[in-house]
């Protein structure tokens, strides 16, 4: 039965591609165990879209969510929207989430468990996407094998950075960190917040108590952004040469096996039960 006070606000924002961002939403809707607070935000999207998210706010109502939306004149970036995003949370916990990823079952309450056994500060699912693993090539084999999957990784924990399709933790955290950085267009958000909060003392991580599928960036990729200016700005800021970085053989060897390790397993590699 849901709560009736939701402790979650899911931030989503949300440009086109709305016949696979609508199914997205309602099964994660689908897929909670309490109520949470769904804040979508409109990022100048077309009126297809427009016409989807408000029938899909009306979904979400049917099924005992709470909905509401925040509309933008033009497409200002996911930065921009997961600040007004997090500016409008009135809970206590908050989750930024890919609108083309799918979330297990009961997510909600294992994001909240995890995170009250104090071993993180910002979590993020654990997240398939195709070719990753062989049994999960899309969202049908998913659904099929979450049980095991979450199973094989209950527990786990591997601290540092990772890409930002699920970012969860306190309202209170996120806005200690400070807002996410506007200048950057669609890659580098999630990376220079997550760098800030490592700064301040604060543990990022992937939690293997929930998986999720996502579908590979579908909305980024009918956007034309510029990825090199990004990295400019990145290193501006912090003094690294983040491509490079990830160009280095010890790094590509270390990024290799870990994949190797989810492709043949469907387990976290590196793990942490209490990192430090």
């Amino acid at each position: 039965m849901l709560e009736i006070r939701p402790t979650i606000s899911v931030i989503l924002p949300i440009y086109n591609k709305i016949e696979i961002v609508y199914d997205c939403i309602l099964q994660n809707a689908k897929h909670a165990s309490q109520q949470n607070n769904w804040i979508l935000i409109d990022n100048g999207s077309d009126e297809n879209t427009k016409l989807g998210i408000k029938r899909l706010t009306q979904e979400l109502s049917r099924l005992g969510q709470l909905a509401h939306v925040i509309t933008e004149p033009a497409n200002t970036g996911v930065a921009r929207a997961w600040n007004k995003g997090i500016a409008n949370s009135r809970t206590e916990y908050c989750l930024i989430l890919n609108n083309d990823c799918v979330l297990q079952k009961q997510w909600d309450q294992r994001l909240l468990d995890f995170h009250g056994e104090n071993r993180s500060c910002i979590v993020s699912a654990l997240i398939f996407e195709p070719g990753d693993y062989p049994p999960v090539h899309d969202l049908n084999s998913f659904l099929l094998r979450q049980t095991k999957l979450a199973e094989r990784n209950m527990g786990r924990f591997r601290a540092g950075l990772f890409v930002g399709i699920t970012l969860f933790s306190r309202t209170s955290t996120f806005r200690e960190v400070g807002a996410f950085d506007e200048q950057y267009w669609l890659s580098m958000e999630e990376t220079d917040f997550l760098v800030r909060a490592m700064n301040q003392n604060i543990t990022v991580g992937i939690t293997g108590n929930v998986v999720g599928f996502h579908f590979s960036s579908v909305t980024r990729k009918s956007v034309n952004f510029d990825h090199d200016a990004n990295l400019r700005h990145f290193a501006q800021k912090h003094h690294w040469d983040y491509r490079n970085w990830q160009a280095a053989s010890i790094n590509k060897f270390i990024r290799s096996w870990q994949k190797r390790i989810l492709y043949w397993t469907g387990r976290l590699s590196k793990m942490s039960e209490r990192p430090r």
